[in-house]
């Protein structure tokens, strides 16, 4: 199974406290997802405040394609520093999101390591291509987003 892995970061004019606040809350992720992914959170329940074991389910239809599910799992909890989400279901054969946040002198940097292998050993060609154009087009989304709300 070939993994890829795309690094994003980015620098906000505010405190840890805040980006925290805004990263662990659970609700937020609908803020800075693109309509054009049809998110729609089936959870059950919604805490104010992520935890370690913390299951999210979830209803995608990207591009109006293909409707999926996809559970996932807060895995890992550091306060104020980092937490770690991993695909239990979904479109991924492997899928493993980090989060880190960290005081820098103009506010703090966000940092986002994600790690993901394609279902069916397809990992190779035009697909692999096409997934990785669509998560830096999300990505790139959410740093719009993330500098309109804080920039």
């Amino acid at each position: 199974m070939k993994v890829y892995c795309l690094i994003r970061s980015q620098t906000l004019p505010i405190p840890v406290d805040v980006a925290w606040a805004f990263f662990a809350n659970p609700s937020s992720v609908g803020q800075i997802t693109p309509d054009w992914v049809h998110l729609r959170d089936e959870s059950y329940e919604l805490p104010r405040t992520i935890y370690p074991g913390l299951l999210r389910l979830y209803q995608l239809q990207p591009f109006g394609l293909l409707k999926f599910r996809w559970l996932s799992e807060i895995t890992h909890v550091e306060t104020m520093a980092y937490f770690v989400e991993s695909q239990k279901l979904g479109p991924f054969a492997f899928w493993q999101h980090k989060h880190f946040i960290e005081a820098v002198p103009q506010g703090v940097e966000i940092r986002e390591v994600i790690h993901y292998a394609l279902p069916g050993g397809l990992g190779a060609g035009l697909l692999a291509l096409l997934v990785r154009s669509q998560l830096e087009r999300l990505w790139d989304y959410r740093e719009q987003m993330l500098d309109e709300f804080f920039g």
